[in-house]
């Protein structure tokens, strides 16, 4: 009580079921999927832009999820692993998305980029947080725009 810790038990079996049916619908739905953790896929949209407009179909997977399973998702449609993880928290996080962020434009990546918390970006810790803001990085759109030079001169491990 003194540290104001708050213990939850979890379901672990009920999580894993639930994953399973949630991956079961988007591997239907797409091309080819990558599960990535229990509770994050990525999907290829590959080829899907022939014949839809992607938002609107990934808005739909996302209602199908929720209908079978009762689960919300949160969709980030983008051309890199990255930037997706960036759209689907926006999606989350504004409404206004109805689910689904797509970051398909250099305007919106830019945008996207100088909006989103740098402490969020996948892959970067405690430490590089700390060096990158030293640096005089303090968003995504900051470290994108400096020279691959720049980069590899410090962050590269001799």
């Amino acid at each position: 009580q003194h540290y104001q810790v708050k213990l939850f038990s979890t379901n672990m079996m009920l999580y894993a079921a639930m994953s399973k049916r949630v991956n079961h619908i988007l591997r239907s739905s797409v091309p080819h999927a990558e599960t990535y953790s229990i509770d994050e896929s990525f999907l290829y949209l590959d080829g899907l832009e022939k014949y839809y407009n992607l938002e609107d179909y990934m808005r739909s997977v996302a209602e199908k999820v929720k209908l079978y399973t009762d689960i919300p998702v949160s969709v980030g449609i983008a051309p890199t692993k990255t930037l997706a993880k960036i759209g689907s928290k926006f999606a989350k996080q504004y409404k206004g998305y109805r689910s689904v962020c797509m970051i398909d434009s250099e305007e919106k990546r830019r945008k996207a980029l100088a909006l989103f918390d740098l402490s969020d970006v996948w892959g970067i810790g405690k430490q590089t947080l700390a060096k990158l803001n030293y640096l005089g990085i303090t968003t995504p759109l900051d470290f994108a725009d400096k020279k691959e030079s720049w980069v590899r001169s410090h962050f590269t491990k001799p």
